[in-house]
């Protein structure tokens, strides 16, 4: 994989890269999660965007990293 000429969120962030230079595999932990379990990621943003809106506060953050 090309490092540094294109940048991807998905297949191609600075944890590929850095794990690519330790391991010699480019692969990203925090994006495996993600794509696993993608309705607790959802969830997450969603909690983030109502307690930054003061919708909710923080008991819909706390109703969902439970």
């Amino acid at each position: 994989m090309p490092f540094g000429k294109y940048y991807r969120l998905l297949t191609n962030n600075c944890e590929h890269f850095c794990t690519w230079c330790l391991s010699g595999e480019s692969r990203s932990e925090q994006v495996e999660a993600l794509l696993s379990h993608p309705w607790r990621a959802l969830l997450a943003i969603v909690g983030v965007l109502c307690s930054a809106a003061g919708i909710l506060g923080q008991d819909l953050a706390a109703r969902v990293t439970a």
